[in-house]
Parts: structure tokens; C-alpha cells; sequence
């Protein structure tokens, strides 16, 4: 099984054992749903109802119906299975590209650290043992391999970014 990170459980809500879910996931329409199973504590917990408010996804879990049942969830990650998300082989996920490596020209520029979500995700990318940002789009992006952790940029990314 292969779990991956949608997002932490901040707190509870109301006294009916609803859980409220901070998650920036970019695929969380196939997640948050009545049915599916999410991890907590790599413990699967199936949802029971969802409905978003504010900018939490607020859940129940089966077999959780109190306030004093879900008090221990406050402040935990959740997971899901991957597989759950039926990707196709060329799509991935933000996380997936943590770590690879950013070419521009078949010249190593630096890695993926993190990155950031909203409506235009940014890569963190240390160069140099500079933080650099480069947007998730196609723009810059030219090619990513997921397999061998690389990801090629496009010519515009090096005058913008001015790197070269």
C-alpha cells in the first residue's frame, strides 16, 4: 500500500464526533467522499459524511459518533491510499516531486524541496543554497520523470529566473 499525505486533522467540531481537516490536496474531490477510507495513524477510517466549510473538509468516520471519540485525532495526519486515485501514468502528484532534480539544457540547476498549493503551486528549488520558486505549469515545465527524478524546464524558466 502506498499512503499518501492529504492533510491534518486541526481540531473537532460539534459534539456529533465531525472532524475538521486542513488539506491543500489537489485531488481531494476523489477523497473526500462518503466511502472511501482515509489513514490515521495508518489506521484506515472509512467517511461517513463530508461537506466543506470555510477552508476545512469537514468529516465524520464510521463508528465515531461523539466529540470525546475524535478529541484524540486533533493534530494528526491523514493519509489515503494511492491507488484510490487512479492516476494515469503520466500524471503525479505534487509531493511526488520533492526531491527531483530541476535541468535546465541537461544542466543540473538543484532539487525539489517542497512546495507550495492555491490556485498557482509553486516548486521550492534550492540552487546554489538559494530558495528559487518555479510555477507548476507548463509554461516552465517542459518534461517530468518521476521515475528517475528529473524535471526538465523550459527555455523561458532560465530568462525569467535569470539562472543561466
Amino acid at each position: 500500500m502506498d499512503l499518501v499525505f492529504i492533510g491534518t486533522i486541526i481540531d473537532t467540531h460539534g459534539i456529533k464526533g465531525e472532524i475538521k481537516i486542513r488539506s491543500d490536496f489537489e485531488y481531494k474531490n476523489l477523497v473526500f467522499k462518503p466511502g472511501v477510507e482515509i489513514y490515521i495513524d495508518k489506521n484506515p477510517h472509512k467517511i461517513v459524511t463530508y461537506r466543506y466549510h470555510k477552508v476545512y473538509d469537514m468529516v465524520t468516520l464510521e463508528g465515531y459518533n461523539n466529540i470525546n471519540d475524535v478529541i484524540p485525532f486533533k493534530k494528526k495526519k491523514v493519509y489515503v491510499d494511492r491507488s484510490i486515485l487512479n492516476l494515469d501514468k503520466e500524471d503525479y502528484l505534487l509531493n511526488d516531486l520533492i526531491g527531483c532534480h530541476i535541468f535546465i539544457d541537461n544542466k543540473e540547476l538543484g532539487e525539489v524541496k517542497d512546495y507550495t498549493t492555491g490556485v498557482n503551486p509553486l516548486l521550492i528549488v534550492s540552487i546554489n543554497n538559494k530558495e528559487k520558486f518555479i510555477p507548476n505549469n507548463k509554461d516552465f515545465i517542459k518534461n517530468v520523470d518521476i521515475t528517475n527524478k528529473k524535471i526538465e524546464l523550459n527555455d523561458i524558466a532560465s530568462g525569467v529566473l535569470k539562472w543561466k
